[in-house]
């Protein structure tokens, strides 16, 4: 008798758990920073895996730095990147919060001590030389010791058996932890520094950064104005750090001499793998002190041990190539200064020369300190008596969401037409030649320059620009007509005739026009909301459209500008034959909305192909009117046209009064169905997405089985009152966007999942 196989049954149960606890987490981690905020404690978000900082001059509060240093710090982290920062400074705005959640959900809500005005002691649990040094025991000894803590002081658990303990730092000292570090297994976090905020969650494990009583138990310390003050103590203690003396001063001041005497090596090309240099990302992963100190935000303990990484990764460092890598990574080494005595932040030659000679190689890491997360810490006590216990409700409590905190955690999305364009993102509209997409677009920037209602859609009031790629004359006629009909007492739309080419120098395309967008403001003095780049072949101009590596990375450039900036880029584009979207199937899955534009007996319709809400049932009707602007040298008419709301008393307009409007129906060619592959990403992502966030950078992270991906395709045929097509034909199709290079495999041999190229 033949044996059948089973076949895998997914475990729909604990999907949903899982995405049930994502969801929590990232919505928790939101509420966090926003309660902090509005206790007046300035926070930030930092990256999930090793805890850095996501905001440039995280030390400082965005209301103490000049616009024009913010400017500066944000072009210059651009230049760098070639990314806009998420933010310039630690924040207590709730709108600055809610956009950088929205764009990174998965980021930790972070404290920035220096603005906050705290003082962290962290008790460490660690294994020195096989035995066991528990921080919180000395510490509480050495307190003891001194006549105790005074009361009401915040503790916060950490899940190494360590502890965080909060005071308030009127002095505004610094990271040095003194003597308390050798004497007490502690740290300090304090100006210039940073902590995790309590009761954080991890995204990809649940786990915890302490508890939410722990949180609350700050919060109203310091609404209170009832946070306890360094005891004079643990102040002369932080103060009380003993300098090596295994280097003589003498021989430091020669160091230092001939250091200033030496032309320094560029600091870029000793960290670019490409040209023999070690990265810096490597060091960071490599080395636990390295890392550690980073987390901490101790500038100096970072540049004494990116001393001893770079002493044991490559032996050949000189002083000099010390010096230019310092100088390369402000950030987390400070600022380098000519300064005898370099103020807090910043460095001068003696730390370089000191740094460097007290510095010993230290061995990497073997990686497995990351299996567990001790607070601020990276990692857990090598022995087994030494690893934290796993509390046994841990993974059930972090699959529960509340509906209360969904409530208080909304937001709608914004908008800048609403339920058409997004405030922030990129759109495509596509259709056949002469179904008016210019005349669309025309009034679409109208509007919003204006604050006027769009087919009475209402509009968010902003600055416009249009670039085109061709078509001078036909343009100057359709801004005439525009303003003959409608006078506009300003400068009206910005147009430009520069279309950037994205397939010869993408970086520079796109930085040209970032400048563009910012030489707008200084003209006009607010901000762009919406850009018209008329059209997406010309900014491929070279390229194969067919192909998702020349179409792809120019979207994403788009995209990151569009978010950079807080604006909406629509991005005029043409149909094929079949009526589908001209070129590759990358095209709609990497814009956030799609709108396609027909015609029929003088008839413009809107539809709205792809949805950020997957609605896409409304449709917008206009007709266009023509306008008289004068006649030209044989006395003929000449003029253009305006978009008016459809209306069948036009007397324009050969419709019959018994005809209806006309209607998109649904399509089932080839790319229809590839283009409902893609679709299921976008479905995905906005199913995973907590309130408020980018489904973009969400959607370019799934990965999904065929099975989900059939399913989904099907369910979407059921509604749209197709057919279902059977497994292997969707799978066909799934190959056909492979080779189309929209998607690509990954996972495994036996466990294929395929993502958005």
């Amino acid at each position: 008798m033949q044996t059948v196989k089973a076949k895998r049954v997914p475990d729909l149960a604990n999907e949903m758990r899982e995405q049930g606890r994502i969801d929590y987490a990232r919505a928790h981690n939101k509420r966090v920073a926003l309660d902090l905020a509005a206790a007046g404690i300035p926070v930030f978000v930092a990256n999930p895996e090793n805890k850095a900082s996501l905001v440039k001059a995280f030390t400082r509060l965005d209301a103490d730095i000049p616009k024009d240093e913010a400017e500066s710090l944000r072009r210059e982290f651009y230049d760098k990147h070639g990314f806009a920062p998420l933010h310039i400074g630690a924040t207590t705005e709730k709108s600055a919060i809610r956009r950088m959640f929205r764009e990174k959900p998965d980021a930790l809500p972070a404290i920035s001590c220096g603005p906050a005005g705290l003082l962290v002691v962290d008790n460490d649990v660690k294994e020195r030389n096989g035995a066991e040094r528990n921080g919180v025991e000395l510490f509480d000894a050495f307190c003891e010791a001194n006549g105790g803590l005074p009361d009401g002081v915040i503790a916060v658990q950490s899940q190494g058996r360590g502890r965080h303990l909060y005071f308030s730092n009127e002095g505004n000292l610094g990271c040095s932890a003194g003597s308390l570090k050798a004497a007490c297994e502690s740290d300090v976090k304090a100006a210039g520094g940073f902590v995790i905020a309590p009761s954080a969650i991890r995204i990809h494990d649940g786990r915890r950064y302490g508890e939410r009583s722990s949180l609350d138990a700050l919060i109203k310390a310091r609404k209170g104005g009832t946070l306890v003050p360094i005891p004079e103590f643990i102040r002369q203690a932080i103060g009380s750090r003993a300098e090596s003396s295994s280097v003589t001063e003498k021989s430091i001041q020669a160091l230092v001499d001939e250091l200033r005497q030496t032309e320094l090596p560029d600091g870029a090309a000793l960290l670019d793998p490409a040209l023999d240099g070690v990265e810096w990302q490597t060091l960071v992963d490599r080395y636990d002190s390295l890392r550690k100190a980073i987390d901490e935000g101790d500038r100096s303990n970072v540049r004494f041990n990116l001393a001893r990484a770079l002493k044991a990764e490559r032996p050949e460092t000189t002083p000099a190539d010390f010096a230019a890598i310092l100088i390369e990574r402000p950030d987390e080494c400070g600022v380098f200064v000519e300064d005898e005595k370099p103020a807090q932040g910043e460095f001068g030659w003696r730390n370089i020369v000191k740094d460097f000679e007290r510095a010993k190689a230290v061995p990497g890491s073997n990686g497995e300190q990351f299996d567990a997360v001790d607070d601020d810490e990276d990692g857990e006590p090598a022995s087994e008596q030494g690893k934290a216990k796993v509390d046994k409700f841990a993974e059930i409590d972090a699959g529960f969401a509340w509906s209360v905190d969904m409530h208080a955690s909304f937001t709608p999305a914004e908008d800048l037409i609403e339920d058409l364009l997004p405030a922030v993102g990129v759109v495509v509209l596509r259709g056949d030649s002469n179904t008016g997409k210019t005349f669309a677009t025309t009034e679409m920037l109208d509007c919003v320059l204006r604050g006027a209602k769009f087919l009475g859609r209402n509009v968010v009031q902003g600055g416009a620009m249009l670039i085109a790629g061709e078509g001078q004359e036909g343009l100057k006629k359709r801004m005439a007509a525009l303003h003959t009909v409608r006078p506009y007492g300003g400068a009206g739309i910005a147009v430009r005739f520069d279309l950037p080419n994205f397939e010869t120098a993408q970086k520079a395309a796109a930085k040209k026009l970032s400048k563009t967008i910012e030489r707008y403001k200084e003209i006009q003095g607010h901000d762009l909301k919406l850009l018209v780049l008329d059209n997406l072949i010309r900014m491929i101009n070279g390229g194969d459209l067919h192909l998702s590596a020349a179409v792809t990375p120019m979207l994403r450039a788009l995209s990151d500008l569009a978010y950079e900036h807080r604006l909406c880029i629509v991005i005029i584009h043409h149909e094929n034959k079949s009526g589908g979207i001209a070129g590759t199937f990358a095209i709609r899955a990497n814009a956030d909305v799609v709108l396609q534009l027909s015609e029929k007996n003088g008839v413009r319709t809107i539809a709205i192909d792809k949805s950020r809400d997957g609605d896409k049932s409304a449709k917008l009707h206009f007709s266009l009117r023509f306008v008289p602007l004068g006649k030209n040298m044989w006395g003929n008419e000449v003029g253009s046209c305006v978009v008016e709301p459809y209306s069948k008393a036009s007397d324009n307009l050969a419709v019959d009064d018994d005809e209806e409007l006309p209607t998109l129906k649904t399509s089932d060619r080839r790319e229809d169905r590839i283009a409902a592959i893609l679709d299921v990403f976008e479905g995905e992502a906005k199913r995973q997405k907590a309130d408020d966030e980018n489904v973009s950078s969400i959607r370019r992270q799934l990965e999904l089985q065929s099975g989900e991906i059939v399913d989904a395709v099907n369910a979407r045929r059921k509604s749209d009152g197709l057919e279902m097509l059977s497994r292997s034909t969707i799978r066909d199709h799934i190959g056909v966007a492979v080779q189309a290079g929209s998607l690509e495999p990954c996972g495994t041999k036996g466990k294929p999942l395929y993502r958005l190229a």
